[in-house]
C-alpha cells in the first residue's frame, strides 16, 4: 500500500487486499490479484521469459494468449510452441523455459493433470504457469 493509503483503484484497493490475503491463506503462498485475466497472463509471461527462450502454450486454449504470444513475445525473440492441451500429458518439455498450461482448456474443456505436467516440465528445467480460470482453485484440487 502506498504511504498515506490507497490512491488509485487499479493499483490496489481494500477489496483486492482482502482477496489477496485470503488466497494467500488458501494457497499457503503469496498472492497477487490483477484487474483482468490477460493482465495476469501478460505479467506472468513477461516476468519469466527473455530473448531466446522457448514458450509452450496450448494451441486450443484462450485465443488472446496466442495473440499476445504472436504479437508481442515472438517479436522479442521468444520462440512460441503451440500444442494441443491433450498433448501436454506426453509432451517432452526439454529446452522450454516456460510451460504455460490451461486446464480445463477454454473453450474445449480438455483437462490435464497439473501436478504431472509440472513435475515433467520442472525436470526439464522449465517454469510452469497454470491458468485454471474455468474451474477455479477450489474445484481444481484433488
Amino acid at each position: 500500500m502506498q504511504a498515506g493509503g490507497q490512491f488509485y483503484g487499479r493499483n490496489g484497493n481494500p477489496t483486492w487486499d482482502a482477496v489477496e490475503a485470503q488466497l494467500s491463506l488458501l494457497e499457503d503462498a503469496e498472492a497477487v490479484s490483477f484487474p483482468s485475466g490477460m493482465a495476469a497472463i501478460a505479467a506472468a509471461l513477461f516476468a519469466t521469459l527473455k530473448t531466446g527462450d522457448r514458450l509452450v502454450i496450448p494451441s486450443d486454449g484462450y485465443y488472446v494468449t496466442r495473440v499476445l504470444s504472436d504479437g508481442f513475445l515472438k517479436p522479442l525473440g521468444i520462440e512460441v510452441q503451440p500444442i494441443p492441451t491433450a498433448a501436454y500429458a506426453t509432451q517432452d518439455f526439454t529446452g522450454a523455459a516456460v510451460v504455460y498450461l490451461e486446464t480445463p482448456s477454454n473453450p474445449g474443456l480438455d483437462v490435464v493433470d497439473i501436478a504431472a505436467v509440472a513435475a515433467r516440465a520442472r525436470m526439464a528445467g522449465a517454469k510452469v504457469v497454470a491458468d485454471n480460470t474455468t474451474m477455479t482453485p477450489l474445484l481444481q484440487r484433488r
